[in-house]
């Protein structure tokens, strides 16, 4: 019973990290410097 539980926590970790990466890279690109200009006006 622990290793279902272990390997779920893995994968739900894992997709948690590949998603914010997913995020700080296209839904929130100001963050490293390529932000779309047209909202800067």
């Amino acid at each position: 019973m622990i290793t279902p539980a272990i390997i779920s926590a893995i994968v739900i970790g894992g997709g948690g990290w590949f998603f914010h990466k997913y995020l700080d890279s296209s839904v929130f690109p100001e963050k490293h410097g390529t932000a779309n200009t047209a909202h800067n006006r």
